[in-house]
């Protein structure tokens, strides 16, 4: 089944709610995954395997508030100032 297709079916019977829920619940369970990274309880690769879980329920969301031009906007908004942050500390440690 085509990914965006699937996105669609999956808030179309399950509703953005459920969904907004099940997107908490992974991000939650990636902050447990990257602490037990920190103290070498797991490996990379249950971080890797929650990262996917998230990304796949923010796309479903995504589709769900059907607002993917202003989601896009919001991520180009913020890489701009992550970009220029960035470009602000290599200045600042270029300086003697």
């Amino acid at each position: 089944m085509e990914y965006k297709r699937m996105l669609k079916e999956a808030i179309e019977t399950d509703g953005l709610q459920f969904c907004l829920d099940c997107l908490q619940e992974e991000a939650a369970e990636l902050i447990v995954a990257i602490n037990h990274l920190r103290r070498k309880r797991v490996d990379t690769r249950k971080v890797i395997e929650e990262m996917a879980n998230v990304s796949l329920m923010l796309d479903m969301c995504k589709v769900g508030i059907n607002d993917e031009i202003g989601f896009q906007n919001e991520i180009n908004s913020k890489s701009k100032k992550i970009g220029e942050s960035i470009k602000w500390k290599k200045q600042s440690l270029s300086k003697p």
